[in-house]
């Protein structure tokens, strides 16, 4: 299977948005929160949670990226649901793992500065986007949360391709963590990500989880050249489509 491409993704005209999803189907979004311009009355569909989290950002950049994401989340599981976007209820676990109680459909939400990804599926998946950037604490942060093999790759990286390596690494072990549901409770060290040399590989989860998953597919995600993305499944879809959305519709 191909690499999914974010670069080759469908934008999509929201008169015939896709509704279904097969069994073996997995559907990633993206979209940038610049080119949305949040109403009133698109901030109606936020629910009292979201609407509460929105308020209290310092930032207006922030709250037009926080209302950009899930707004379009929204708008994205309504057309699946076949509901308003209003009426999408989706529930957030203690580690913060989300939910549709009552449908079939998994979905999993990441953003980075302007960029949102979202991937529904009808089994468990989980999503992590980054923007590359450089960062001050990047090699420590790597001897903390990467394992021998992963920490030798990253220093056996030449210097024009360290910052792409530690992200994308990073989104890796995120998207894996985000699938098992663990949050902040997983030891992401004990976590090796360098199963193989191709962009979709098996990847064993650590015993010492203590999650019902013993291995994942991981795929990497052909995305802009400032952007790291990966994608964590259960098992191998037959299809992976990429579709773009430039506004809520």
């Amino acid at each position: 299977m191909q690499c999914p491409s974010l670069l080759e993704a469908e934008t999509v005209d929201w008169q015939q948005a896709p509704c279904s999803l097969a069994s073996d189907e997995l559907h990633v979004w993206s979209w940038d929160t610049n080119q949305f311009a949040a109403t009133n009355e698109c901030l109606s569909w936020l629910d009292a949670a979201e609407q509460q989290w929105h308020n209290q950002l310092a930032t207006t950049a922030l709250k037009q990226r926080y209302a950009g994401a899930h707004l379009g989340m929204r708008r994205v599981l309504a057309s699946y649901l076949q509901v308003a976007p209003q009426q999408v209820a989706y529930h957030i676990s203690q580690l913060g793992k989300p939910s549709l109680p009552g449908s079939e459909l998994h979905f999993n939400l990441s953003h980075t500065s302007s960029q949102v990804l979202l991937a529904v599926s009808k089994s468990n998946v989980g999503i992590d986007c980054e923007q590359l950037r450089e960062v001050t604490t990047r090699d420590s942060l790597a001897s903390k949360h990467f394992t021998t093999e992963e920490l030798a790759a990253y220093h056996q990286s030449p210097a024009t391709e360290a910052v792409r390596y530690f992200f994308q690494t990073w989104t890796r072990k995120e998207a894996i963590v985000k699938l098992t549901g663990l949050g902040l409770t997983a030891r992401v060290e004990q976590l090796n990500t360098q199963a193989g040399e191709q962009s979709v590989n098996t990847v064993a989860i650590p015993p010492t989880w203590n999650t019902s998953h013993s291995a994942v597919v991981l795929m990497d995600l052909t995305s802009p050249s400032h952007l790291a993305a990966s994608l964590a499944v259960e098992q191998q879809p037959a299809q992976v489509r990429c579709y773009r959305m430039t506004d809520l519709g």
